[in-house]
């Protein structure tokens, strides 16, 4: 089975939720940035995002999380 990419949070959720009586907090990590951090939750189901390397390789890192943040906050106030 496929076990990278960005459906991964949702598929996890959908296998835990029919296994089990819980529903875990899922938090998709690997390849995220300000560009696409909204993908993961929109798009697929899982609850926030990880993200490092775009933070750690950016030149200016409390912008990039700064970004992040306004893409997140964006998003949740849409529903």
């Amino acid at each position: 089975k496929d076990l990278e990419g960005p459906s991964l949070p949702g598929k996890v959720r959908r296998v835990l939720r029919e296994n089990s009586n819980s529903s875990p907090i899922v938090i998709a990590i690997g390849g995220i940035n300000e560009e696409n951090c909204h993908i993961p939750v929109l798009d697929f189901g899982a609850d926030g995002v990880a993200v490092i390397r775009a933070i750690l390789r950016s030149s200016d890192p409390a912008e990039t999380a700064r970004k992040i943040r306004a893409n997140m906050l964006h998003l949740a106030a849409l529903g």
